[in-house]
């Protein structure tokens, strides 16, 4: 299914080079890791004639677990606030159906609109204070 789907959009020669370049970056990437990893092993062995044997791995491992902390932090910033159309369609569909009510309510029986305005602001007040609740221990 894959092969028929894959040769419905690409003919054999495209495949060979999209395969060739995807075998070449994959080992540029192994290429590039093994560079790092020889660069970092030089760089510790300067640091530890500078401040010893003991200290500079723990420099160096110090060095990583805070920058891939930042890197996590980066990543999940930008995960939540990525764009996320399907939610706001979704939330105008909701705030259209809730319009529509309101008017027919409107319209027909006012006295339930007005009860209904009240659960609704009661509910929003709740959910508020839920969202908003302070630390207990400041």
């Amino acid at each position: 299914m894959l092969r028929f789907l894959t040769e419905l959009f690409f003919d054999g020669a495209n495949m060979r080079r999209l395969g060739l370049r995807v075998g070449l970056g994959v080992a540029a990437i192994v290429v590039l890791l093994i560079g790092l990893v020889f660069l970092l092993v030089a760089a510790e062995q300067a640091v530890a004639a500078a401040i010893g044997p003991v200290y500079a791995p723990l420099v160096f491992a110090g060095a990583c677990v805070l920058l891939s902390a930042l890197l996590y932090g980066i990543g999940t910033y930008a995960w939540r606030s990525r764009p996320r159309p399907l939610a706001a369609a979704a939330r105008a569909g909701v705030v259209r159906e809730g319009l529509a009510v309101f008017a027919a309510l409107l319209r027909r029986e006012p006295a339930r609109l007005v009860f209904a305005g009240l659960v609704l602001g009661a509910l929003a007040e709740y959910l508020q204070k839920r969202e908003d609740k302070p630390d207990e221990n400041s």
